[in-house]
């Protein structure tokens, strides 16, 4: 929510009210609030790829993996979900109520990030 909170005020404010550093700031916060409060209980994992990870290195059972997915997709759906509605207003009021994924009032990366048209399929893939 924070992340992409600050992504929303971002783009809506076009570059008035955040930028990058604080969008970055606000991204390394959140990262930071998220492993304070999840790091006991479930040793903080915050996306499927780390709990991959931990399985693929043994340090995690993998029969959990699928709770931990589902649980962590749910989550950034929520997330995501509760930033629309807080930024409701301030979206339909910068895209003049047409939502868009690309052009001049796209609001798409508010929620999400896009390759570059130039980007190839196995650079994407090391990227990620």
């Amino acid at each position: 929510v924070i992340t992409l909170s600050a992504s929303a005020q971002n783009v809506t404010s076009e570059g008035t009210k955040g930028n990058f550093l604080s969008s970055s700031l606000a991204s390394g916060v959140a990262v930071m609030v998220a492993v304070h409060v999840s790091g006991g209980v479930s040793g903080g994992h915050l996306n499927p790829a780390f709990s991959l990870t931990l399985c693929l290195l043994a340090q995690f059972p993998w029969w959990k993996l699928p709770v931990y997915f589902l649980i962590q997709l749910l989550g950034a759906f929520l997330g995501a979900g509760t930033v629309y509605i807080l930024y409701y207003d301030a979206i339909h009021s910068y895209s003049n109520g047409t939502l868009r994924v690309t052009g001049p009032r796209e609001t798409a990366s508010i929620f999400a990030t896009y390759p570059a048209p130039y980007l190839s399929i196995p650079n994407g893939f090391f990227d990620q």
